[in-house]
Protein backbone atom coordinates (compact mmCIF):
# COMPACT_ATOMS: atom_id res chain seq x y z
CA UNK A 1 0.00 0.00 0.00
CA UNK A 2 1.14 3.69 -1.24
CA UNK A 3 1.97 5.87 2.14
CA UNK A 4 -1.01 7.90 2.81
CA UNK A 5 -0.14 11.67 3.23
CA UNK A 6 -1.59 14.43 5.68
CA UNK A 7 -2.26 17.64 3.94
CA UNK A 8 -4.69 20.54 4.86
CA UNK A 9 -8.23 20.94 3.71
CA UNK A 10 -9.11 22.20 0.28
CA UNK A 11 -12.87 23.20 -1.03
CA UNK A 12 -12.55 19.78 -3.03
CA UNK A 13 -12.71 17.99 -0.02
CA UNK A 14 -15.93 18.64 0.94
CA UNK A 15 -18.37 16.26 -0.68
CA UNK A 16 -15.95 13.45 0.82
CA UNK A 17 -15.64 14.57 3.99
CA UNK A 18 -19.07 15.13 4.10
CA UNK A 19 -19.68 11.23 3.50
CA UNK A 20 -16.96 10.40 6.06
CA UNK A 21 -18.75 12.94 8.39
CA UNK A 22 -21.88 10.74 8.26
CA UNK A 23 -20.64 7.34 8.50
CA UNK A 24 -19.03 9.02 12.23
CA UNK A 25 -22.63 10.15 13.16
CA UNK A 26 -24.02 6.57 12.50
CA UNK A 27 -21.67 5.58 14.24
CA UNK A 28 -21.85 7.32 17.34
CA UNK A 29 -25.59 7.06 17.20
CA UNK A 30 -25.79 11.36 16.40
CA UNK A 31 -28.09 12.27 13.74
CA UNK A 32 -26.15 13.80 10.94
CA UNK A 33 -27.09 17.52 10.20
CA UNK A 34 -26.09 18.15 6.50
CA UNK A 35 -26.62 21.74 6.14
CA UNK A 36 -25.16 22.06 9.99
CA UNK A 37 -22.05 20.30 9.00
CA UNK A 38 -21.78 22.52 5.97
CA UNK A 39 -21.59 25.40 8.37
CA UNK A 40 -19.40 24.48 10.71
CA UNK A 41 -16.71 23.17 8.43
CA UNK A 42 -16.47 27.53 7.82
CA UNK A 43 -17.01 27.85 11.13
CA UNK A 44 -14.34 26.21 12.66
CA UNK A 45 -12.12 27.92 11.21
CA UNK A 46 -13.15 31.48 13.29
CA UNK A 47 -13.42 30.13 16.66
CA UNK A 48 -9.92 30.39 17.27
CA UNK A 49 -7.03 31.53 15.78
CA UNK A 50 -5.16 28.77 16.29
CA UNK A 51 -6.81 26.01 14.21
CA UNK A 52 -6.09 23.72 11.64
CA UNK A 53 -8.43 20.99 9.47
CA UNK A 54 -6.17 18.26 8.63
CA UNK A 55 -6.99 15.75 5.50
CA UNK A 56 -5.50 12.34 5.09
CA UNK A 57 -5.06 11.28 1.07
CA UNK A 58 -4.33 8.40 -0.46
CA UNK A 59 -3.79 7.86 -4.12
CA UNK A 60 -5.52 11.43 -4.64
CA UNK A 61 -8.93 10.39 -2.33
CA UNK A 62 -9.21 12.05 0.88
CA UNK A 63 -9.55 8.82 3.33
CA UNK A 64 -9.38 10.69 6.38
CA UNK A 65 -10.04 13.74 8.87
CA UNK A 66 -9.29 15.52 11.93
CA UNK A 67 -10.18 18.88 12.92
CA UNK A 68 -7.88 20.58 15.83
CA UNK A 69 -8.35 23.74 17.64
CA UNK A 70 -6.97 25.65 20.54
CA UNK A 71 -9.31 26.61 23.89
CA UNK A 72 -8.13 28.53 27.06
CA UNK A 73 -9.49 26.78 30.34
CA UNK A 74 -10.04 29.39 32.97
CA UNK A 75 -7.17 28.31 35.14
CA UNK A 76 -4.82 29.92 32.30
CA UNK A 77 -3.95 26.50 30.58
CA UNK A 78 -3.94 26.25 26.68
CA UNK A 79 -4.71 22.73 25.60
CA UNK A 80 -5.41 21.79 21.75
CA UNK A 81 -8.55 19.63 20.87
CA UNK A 82 -8.66 16.68 18.48
CA UNK A 83 -12.19 16.65 16.70
CA UNK A 84 -14.07 14.59 14.06
CA UNK A 85 -11.44 11.72 13.24
CA UNK A 86 -12.42 9.20 11.08
CA UNK A 87 -10.73 7.15 8.83
CA UNK A 88 -12.50 5.27 5.76
CA UNK A 89 -13.61 1.97 6.82
CA UNK A 90 -12.07 0.57 4.09
CA UNK A 91 -8.52 2.45 5.42
CA UNK A 92 -8.59 1.32 8.41
CA UNK A 93 -5.68 -0.40 9.97
CA UNK A 94 -2.81 1.39 8.16
CA UNK A 95 -1.87 3.96 11.04
CA UNK A 96 -3.65 6.85 9.08
CA UNK A 97 -5.60 7.31 12.52
CA UNK A 98 -1.84 8.24 13.66
CA UNK A 99 -0.72 10.16 11.35
CA UNK A 100 -3.60 12.69 11.91
CA UNK A 101 -3.54 12.32 15.18
CA UNK A 102 0.40 13.47 15.23
CA UNK A 103 -0.02 16.29 12.32
CA UNK A 104 -2.58 17.71 15.47
CA UNK A 105 -0.31 16.89 18.25
CA UNK A 106 2.34 19.02 16.21
CA UNK A 107 0.57 21.21 15.31
CA UNK A 108 -0.12 22.20 19.00
CA UNK A 109 3.57 22.00 20.10
CA UNK A 110 4.31 24.26 16.92
CA UNK A 111 1.58 26.46 19.20
CA UNK A 112 2.89 26.28 22.38
CA UNK A 113 -0.45 24.29 23.55
CA UNK A 114 0.11 22.73 27.26
CA UNK A 115 -2.07 19.64 26.51
CA UNK A 116 -4.32 17.75 23.70
CA UNK A 117 -7.42 16.04 24.72
CA UNK A 118 -9.84 14.29 22.84
CA UNK A 119 -13.89 13.68 23.41
CA UNK A 120 -14.42 9.88 22.43
CA UNK A 121 -17.56 8.08 22.64
CA UNK A 122 -18.09 4.87 24.15
CA UNK A 123 -19.77 3.59 20.88
CA UNK A 124 -15.93 4.17 19.40
CA UNK A 125 -13.94 1.66 21.19
CA UNK A 126 -11.22 1.80 18.36
CA UNK A 127 -11.05 5.28 18.49
CA UNK A 128 -10.58 4.97 22.70
CA UNK A 129 -7.96 1.75 21.82
CA UNK A 130 -6.13 4.27 19.38
CA UNK A 131 -5.92 7.21 21.72
CA UNK A 132 -4.66 4.99 24.76
CA UNK A 133 -2.17 3.27 22.62
CA UNK A 134 -0.80 7.16 21.75
CA UNK A 135 -0.74 7.66 25.50
CA UNK A 136 -3.61 9.51 26.45
CA UNK A 137 -5.00 9.37 29.61
CA UNK A 138 -9.04 9.65 30.70
CA UNK A 139 -9.57 12.19 32.32
CA UNK A 140 -13.20 12.60 33.26
CA UNK A 141 -16.52 10.96 32.17
CA UNK A 142 -19.84 12.47 30.90
CA UNK A 143 -22.90 11.45 31.80
CA UNK A 144 -26.24 12.84 29.48
CA UNK A 145 -29.83 12.25 30.03
CA UNK A 146 -31.77 12.90 26.75
CA UNK A 147 -35.19 14.84 27.83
Amino acid sequence: MVEPTIRDFSECDVEKLTELMRKLCEITKVEFDSARWQKSIHQQFQESDISHFFVAELEGVAVGMAFATARHAKTGEKFGVIANLIVDFKYRGHRIGELLFHAAVDFFRQNHLDSVRVAVRKESPEALHLLKKLGFNEIITIMEQRI
